[in-house]
């Protein structure tokens, strides 16, 4: 049996439906919330477009869309972050059809001209369509020059969209974290695929934001009404990243 973390261990997790607020606010640093505007908070740098979107966000008044064809897309905030005690971060997106998204980068610069600073991209087999929690983990930084997490002057999102294809990314939130497991995890299990998993567990899971482990009994699945069906199964996967695995259908 594998544990499953409210944050996914990979390079990036989707599924959350609002901001993590649930996270310890003294190991959480909120690097923006893309409330500012577009070329006011942040400006395009390179490629496509970028406006304020106030349809789809989570949290404040609006987020940045971000419209990339066949190209990437950056934008830059100025900052002024010590950021070297933090051990990953988390970028929130919302992406309508991620089959046309290629990547996402993320990038800090200790200089305004981006001669010493750190990278990481996320590609698409870590992002679904929908809201995307994507997390970045600090070992996994490139870094160019001598860059320095402690003197962090310049923050970079950067989208890029597949090979003639236009894609549009709406960034609402930038979290740092300071190692989020210190206290250890718990894993919220369910067994047998009862309906009442989809029908009242899950909705009060959602208040929280906690994703959970479903132990499925094959021969159950859409046996009756008591049980969810195949098609409820992969929703709440797909949906809100519960992990299933196969319970036993008898014990001696």
């Amino acid at each position: 049996m594998r544990a499953k973390s409210i944050f996914k261990d990979s390079l990036g997790w989707a599924g959350m439906p609002r901001t993590p607020q649930w996270l310890d606010p003294l190991k959480t640093k909120n690097l923006s919330l893309f409330d500012g505007g577009a070329a006011t908070e942040w400006t395009r740098i390179s490629g496509g477009t970028i406006a304020d979107d106030t349809t789809t966000f989570r949290d404040g008044s609006k987020a940045i869309a971000v419209t990339s064809v066949n190209q990437l897309t950056q934008m830059d905030k100025t900052v002024a972050f010590d950021l070297s005690a933090y051990t990953h971060f988390v970028l929130s997106i919302y992406i309508p059809d991620v089959t046309k998204v290629l990547q996402v980068d993320l990038k800090f610069s200790t200089n305004s001209a981006w001669t010493s600073f750190y990278s990481k991209a996320v590609g698409q087999a870590s992002m679904h369509t929908g809201w995307n929690n994507i997390t970045f983990y600090v070992p996994l930084f490139s870094s160019s020059g001598a860059p320095s997490w402690a003197t962090i002057v310049r923050m970079r999102v950067g989208i890029t969209s597949v090979s003639n294809e236009t894609c549009v990314v709406s960034c609402d939130n930038l979290y740092a974290i300071k190692g989020a497991y210190d206290k250890g995890i718990v894993s919220i299990c369910f067994d047998d695929s009862y309906d009442s998993f989809q029908s009242i567990a899950r909705p009060i899971m959602d208040i929280y934001h906690f994703v959970g482990t479903m132990y499925v009994v094959p021969p159950h699945i859409g046996l009756d009404s008591r049980y969810m069906s195949l098609a409820q199964v992969y929703a709440v996967e797909r949906k809100y990243h519960n992990e299933s695995s196969v319970h036993t259908t008898a014990r001696k």
